[in-house]
């Protein structure tokens, strides 16, 4: 008995040691400086990203789910006008409330998400459909990276 209370004790503490919880870090570029931080993002949470498109001056968000090795696998893009830019040789596409909505994008993943930040673009950072970053948080005309360690 005492074997088997012991087993379970070492059991739990190997688990709880091996936890893999991720920290989103907005960094500057050229610099790698941290500007933000966004605590406890645990692989499987959903990423999204919201913007004005620079050229058809539309909205646009991309979803990605982290996954256990911190990468982002992009599950779904909404656009709201189909134009400039968008990938439309990749996945499933079907109108919904309007939207061209993107899904199905065979292994799309990426290190990190990398922009130029403007005001006037609105990026947003949501985490789990959960305000994390608003637009105004982060420095004007900057090359950002969002990349989760």
């Amino acid at each position: 008995m005492k074997n088997l209370v012991l087993a379970i004790i070492l059991v739990f503490l190997l688990t709880a040691c091996s936890y893999q919880g991720y920290a989103g870090l907005v960094k500057i570029q050229r610099t790698d400086n941290v500007l933000m931080t966004i605590p406890d993002i645990e692989p499987g949470d959903k990423v999204t990203v919201k913007w004005i498109h620079s050229v058809e001056k539309t909205p646009w968000e991309e979803t990605y789910e982290l996954q256990e090795d911190g990468t982002l696998r992009l599950i779904e893009a909404i656009f709201y006008s189909f134009g400039a830019g968008v990938p439309h040789e990749k996945g499933s596409m079907s109108v919904e409330e309007g939207k061209v909505v993107s899904r199905d994008m065979e292994e799309e993943t990426i290190e990190a998400f990398r922009w130029i930040h403007s005001h006037d673009a609105n990026f947003e950072v949501y985490i789990n459909d959960e305000l994390s970053i608003a637009a105004e948080e982060l420095p004007h005309h900057e090359a950002l990276e969002l990349i989760f360690k």
